[in-house]
C-alpha cells in the first residue's frame, strides 16, 4: 500500500490508508441511509482487498489477459489460466487461485481506483436468527428459507429491494447470483458457499460430476412446484438451458457453460432443434460436455430455471422486457404477492434532495385551464415538503372553467413524477416545476382539470389491459417580435440552410432545453411555410406526452422571446400560408405487444383497423376539442394538407388518418397517424376524445369505410352543433368538462375573433 501511495502522489493524489480490522463485512455492508449513495458509515473512498474466488472464477477462467478491460496482457497469468480451465475440481482450482492472487497482489497487476458500494438487498422488515440482517455480496448461501418477514406499520408483510424494483426487473434472470432477490423468488439446482464451492443439492435430490468433469447428473426432488402450483419437470430444466443460449446479454458464466454442451453449437446455429448433450429420463437430467468448464458447478449454483408456460412463446430478443418480470412466478421460499413499481425519482426524499443540491428557490405548480393553456403559481422551497404532503390551496375563481363552476378555493396536488428543474432559469436560486391535479376545497375532482379527464379515460382502458402510447408532431411558427410577419426565416420544407438561420438556431435551443428536461426528441425540421417549424417527440404513454406537449409549447415560446423573437401555435396565423397541425402517432399495447402490428399486406391488425375506423366515424364529433378555436377552421380548407378531402382508400383516408409504412422486422413501430388536431388544442382533452373514439371502434367491431366523404365541421359553430348530436363527447371527456368547453366557445362566437394565438 505504501507503493500505491507513492504512485498516486506522483499524479497529485494524496492518500491515507489503514488496515481494516474487526468485522470487515459489517463495515462494508451496513444498510445505507441513502439508497443512492451507499452506506453512510463507510468513511473511505477506496477499499482494496485481495481478489476473491468470485473475481478469479468468473473472469480469469474464461478470458485470457488482455481480452478484458480489467487486465493487460500477461503471459505468466495466461499460463495459470490455462491450468485453471483444465479442471472443474474445486480443490485444484483453489491452489491455482492462491498462486494467481499472490502474483496479482505482489506485481500490482491491477489497481482499483474506486470501491463500488453495491447493495443487493436490504429490509428493515427482514429478520434472520433474531436480528435484522445486512448482507455481504459474497455470502452466497443465506438459508433464505429460514428467514421471517415482519409486518410493516399497516400490517402488511413486505420485503424490499434497494436495487429496484426498476433494476431488479431489468436483471431478473441474467445474474441471480448477484441479486439476492432472485434467491428469494427463484430457486437453484444446487447451492454454494461464500468461496463458491458447491455445498449441497437444492432443487436437485443429488448431483454427480464425473472425474473428467464432462458428465454432470442431476435428479430433481419429487413434488417440486412453481408458485402457481404447477409441477417442475426435468423437461422444463432442459428447455431453460436451451432458452439461455437464445437470450441476448445473458451472464457469460451461464452462456459459456451451456455452450460447452455437446450439440450446443449446432443448436445455436439452427442446424439442430435441440441440444444432443442433454438427456432426460423421468426426474433425472444428464449433461454431457464437449469440453471442460471449470465453472460448471458454479453456474448451476447461481442459475435459476423459470416456468416454461409463461415464457415459451416469447421472442428471446425481448425476453428481458416481458411483463412476466412485473409479477414473476418462481420456485423459491418466497413468492410475489404485490409489486409496487416505485422509482426513487418520484419520492418526496428524492425531490427534497434535488431541491437542495440544485439550489432550487422556487417551485412552479403547473396546471392547465379547460382550453389547455398553461397556468400556475410559484411557492418557495421552504414550503415544498408541506406542498408534497398536503397540496396547496389557491384561488381558482378566475381560471377558465373554474370561474363558471363556482370553485373558487382550489387544491393543487403535485404529481411527483413530473418534477423537473427548468434549464432556462438561473442556476442560482433555480426554478423547478411540478404538474398538479386539481380538486375543489371539499376534495371533489375539479371540473376544470383536463389532466384528470385524461387520467380517468386511461384508467378505463388500462382495466381492459391496454396501454395508450402517443408520439406527436408539433408544428408552430417563429416570427419577428412584432408578431405580424413570418419572416424569421425564408426557408421551406426540410430546408437545411436559408439566408437567415435564426429560426433553425431557435429550434436547436428548444430541442436542447426539452432534452435537458427529460423529454426525448425524435426529430425536428423546417416545415412547408417560411418561419414554420416542427418538433417530433418520441412516443411515450399518453399522460406523460400530454404534459410534454404543454411543456414544449412553453419552451418554444420562452426560447423565442429570450432570443428576440415570438412563437405562435395558432392553427393558421397567415391567410397565404399553411396552418399548424398537431399530428398524433397512436398505438395500443397489451404488455409488451403492440396490438396494431400485423405481418399482413395491410400492415395493420384487426385491432388497429377497429381503432382507425373509430377515429374516422367520430372525427366530426371530437372536432370541438381537437380544433377548438375559430381560427382552427381556417386551417381545415382544401389544398393546405388539411384532413378534409373526400375519398380515400382503406389505409389512407385523405389526410385525416394514415398508416405509416413499417418494415416487417420493425413491427413494434406499427401505429396510426391521426392528423385532425391542430397545435392550439388542449392535448389532454384531445387525447381523451381520440382514445374514446378508437376504443368504440374496437369494441363495436367497426370497419374502415372504403369510401369516405368528409363531414368535418367547417366552422366552430358547426363543431358545437355536431358535438351536441349524441353523447360521444359527454362520454369521452365528462359532462362537466364538455359543458365548460361549450360555454366558453359560445361566448367566443359573440366576438368577431377569438385571440387564439396559442
Amino acid at each position: 500500500m505504501t507503493a500505491i501511495q507513492a504512485y498516486l502522489s506522483d499524479v497529485g493524489v494524496k492518500m491515507n490508508f489503514r488496515q481494516l480490522t474487526g468485522d470487515v463485512g459489517a463495515q462494508l455492508w451496513t444498510a445505507p441511509k441513502d439508497p443512492q449513495n451507499g452506506p453512510s458509515v463507510v468513511k473511505w473512498d477506496l477499499a482494496y482487498g485481495a481478489h476473491g474466488p468470485l473475481a478469479l472464477q468468473e473472469y480469469f477462467s474464461r478470458y485470457k489477459t488482455g481480452e478484458m478491460s480489467i487486465s493487460p496482457a500477461d503471459a505468466k497469468l495466461d499460463g495459470m489460466i490455462d491450468v485453471l480451465t483444465s479442471t472443474a475440481d474445486i480443490d485444484a482450482q483453489k491452489k491455482i487461485f492462491f498462486e494467481m492472487e499472490d502474483y496479482i497482489q505482489n506485481e500490482l497487476f491491477t489497481l482499483p481506483l474506486y470501491y463500488q458500494q453495491a447493495f443487493i438487498y436490504e429490509s428493515n422488515k427482514l429478520n434472520r436468527n433474531g436480528r435484522i440482517y445486512g448482507n455481504p455480496q459474497y455470502n452466497y448461501d443465506w438459508d433464505i428459507a429460514k428467514w421471517t418477514v415482519e409486518p410493516d406499520a399497516s400490517g402488511k408483510m413486505v420485503m424490499n429491494t434497494n436495487t429496484g424494483p426498476t433494476e431488479f426487473f431489468d436483471h431478473p434472470w441474467f445474474n441471480p447470483g448477484l441479486f439476492i432477490t432472485n434467491k428469494v423468488l427463484h430457486d437453484r439446482l444446487i447451492t454454494c458457499d461464500g468461496g463458491l464451492a458447491p455445498t449441497r443439492p437444492k432443487m436437485a435430490k443429488y448431483y454427480n460430476l464425473s472425474k473428467d468433469a464432462k458428465t454432470l447428473i442431476f435428479e430433481l426432488r419429487d413434488g417440486l412446484q412453481w408458485h402457481d402450483g404447477s409441477a417442475i419437470t426435468a423437461e422444463e430444466i432442459q428447455w431453460n438451458i436451451e432458452l439461455a443460449l437464445k437470450v441476448p446479454n445473458i451472464m457469460p458464466i451461464f452462456k459459456t457453460t451451456f455452450s460447452y454442451l455437446e450439440g450446443a453449437k449446432a443448436f445455436m446455429d439452427g442446424s439442430a432443434s435441440n441440444i444432443s448433450g442433454i438427456a432426460v429420463s423421468g426426474n433425472k437430467i444428464t449433461l454431457s460436455f464437449a469440453q471442460v468448464d471449470p465453472n460448471v458447478l458454479l453456474t448451476f449454483s447461481q442459475w435459476a430455471p423459470l416456468p416454461r408456460k409463461y415464457l415459451e412463446d416469447v421472442d428471446p430478443a425481448k425476453f428481458q422486457q416481458h411483463p412476466f418480470w412485473q409479477n414473476p412466478i418462481g420456485s423459491g421460499p418466497y413468492k410475489v404477492k404485490e409489486v409496487k413499481m416505485n422509482d426513487y425519482s418520484d419520492t418526496k426524499e428524492f425531490i427534497l434532495k434535488q431541491a437542495s443540491e440544485h439550489d432550487v428557490k422556487f417551485i412552479r405548480l403547473w396546471f392547465t385551464d379547460i382550453l389547455g393553456r398553461l397556468k400556475g403559481f410559484a411557492i418557495n422551497v421552504e414550503d415544498l415538503e408541506d406542498c408534497i404532503e398536503k397540496g396547496v390551496i389557491f384561488d381558482g375563481g378566475a381560471i377558465e372553467g373554474i370561474a363558471r363552476g363556482g370553485e373558487s378555493d382550489t387544491l393543487a396536488i403535485p404529481d411527483l413524477t413530473t418534477w423537473q428543474i427548468l434549464p432556462w432559469r438561473p442556476n442560482e436560486n433555480s426554478v423547478a416545476r411540478l404538474f398538479c391535479n386539481l380538486k375543489s376545497f371539499d376534495n371533489r375532482e375539479s371540473i376544470i382539470d383536463s389532466r384528470k379527464v385524461l387520467q380517468n379515460k386511461l384508467e378505463e382502458v388500462n382495466k381492459a389491459g391496454y396501454k395508450f402510447y402517443v408520439g406527436p408532431e408539433i408544428e408552430y411558427y417563429f416570427l419577428d417580435s412584432d408578431k405580424k410577419n413570418a419572416d424569421m426565416d425564408d426557408a421551406g420544407y426540410f430546408d437545411q440552410t436559408s439566408d437567415d438561420n435564426k429560426g433553425s438556431d431557435l429550434r436547436r435551443e428548444c430541442v436542447l432545453s426539452l432534452e435537458e428536461m427529460g423529454i426525448p426528441i425524435r426529430s425536428s425540421h423546417h416545415e412547408v411555410s417560411s418561419g414554420q417549424h416542427e418538433i417530433g417527440l418520441k412516443h411515450t404513454d399518453a399522460l406523460t406526452m400530454a404534459d410534454s406537449i404543454v411543456t414544449a409549447r412553453l419552451v418554444v415560446k420562452q426560447t423565442a422571446t429570450k432570443l428576440g423573437g415570438f412563437a405562435t401555435f395558432m392553427p393558421r396565423p397567415f391567410q397565404n400560408l399553411n396552418g399548424s397541425g398537431l399530428h398524433f402517432h397512436l398505438s395500443l399495447y397489451k404488455g409488451d405487444k403492440n396490438t396494431f402490428a400485423s405481418k399482413g399486406k395491410d400492415r395493420i391488425s384487426k385491432t388497429g383497423k377497429g381503432f382507425l375506423a373509430g377515429l374516422v366515424k367520430y372525427s366530426s364529433k371530437m372536432a370541438l376539442v381537437t380544433n377548438q378555436w375559430l381560427n382552427s377552421y381556417k386551417r381545415l380548407l382544401p389544398d393546405l394538407e388539411a384532413p378534409i378531402a373526400g375519398m380515400g382508400n382503406e389505409l389512407q383516408i385523405s389526410n385525416l388518418v394514415r398508416i405509416p409504412h413499417i418494415y416487417e422486422n420493425n413491427l413494434d413501430n406499427s401505429r396510426i397517424e391521426f392528423r385532425l388536431p391542430d397545435s392550439g388544442c388542449n392535448p389532454y382533452l384531445a387525447l381523451a376524445a381520440i382514445l374514446h373514439a378508437g376504443m368504440l371502434g374496437i369494441n363495436n367491431n367497426l370497419e374502415i369505410p372504403q369510401n369516405w366523404t368528409s363531414n368535418i365541421p367547417n366552422t366552430l359553430s358547426e363543431a358545437i352543433k355536431e358535438s351536441q348530436k349524441g353523447n360521444f363527447l359527454h362520454d369521452a371527456i365528462g359532462i362537466d368538462a364538455y359543458n365548460s368547453i361549450v360555454v366558453n366557445k359560445e361566448n367566443c362566437l359573440l366576438y368577431t375573433s377569438d385571440a387564439a394565438d396559442e
